[in-house]
């Protein structure tokens, strides 16, 4: 990855990853999951009728989840992604939206 494109993954992770600011411990895939979720996955979402509303990720000791919210025709969504750490997550979620194999549901706190 260029240096350009790693400091602004330092930058997104220093400011949603906190406790996870350091770049050096990641790998190239996480920061290309990483790059890909904050960048061009709003555009692919929004090209498959997607806005993307928010997102939230939880650690503890048994794992991460990730929780993404989105509006498609005025209908509030969301999708559950549950890992083994926050980087995993991140990487199902950019997968399976690449495959076009995520599972939304409508959102009853939207």
């Amino acid at each position: 990855m260029s240096r350009a494109r790693d400091e602004a993954v330092g930058k997104i992770l220093q400011e949603s990853f906190k406790e996870h600011a350091k770049v050096e411990h990641l790998t190239e895939h996480e920061k290309a999951c990483l790059v890909y979720f904050f960048g061009a996955g709003y555009v692919d979402m929004e090209k498959a009728g997607y806005v993307l509303t928010g997102f939230s990720m939880r650690d503890n000791e048994e794992g991460s989840l990730l929780v993404v919210r989105a509006d498609k025709g005025g209908v509030p969504l969301v999708c559950f992604i549950s890992g083994r750490s926050w980087s995993h997550c991140l990487a199902t979620f950019v997968a399976r939206q690449l495959l076009d194999d995520l599972t939304w549901s409508k959102d009853k706190f939207g």
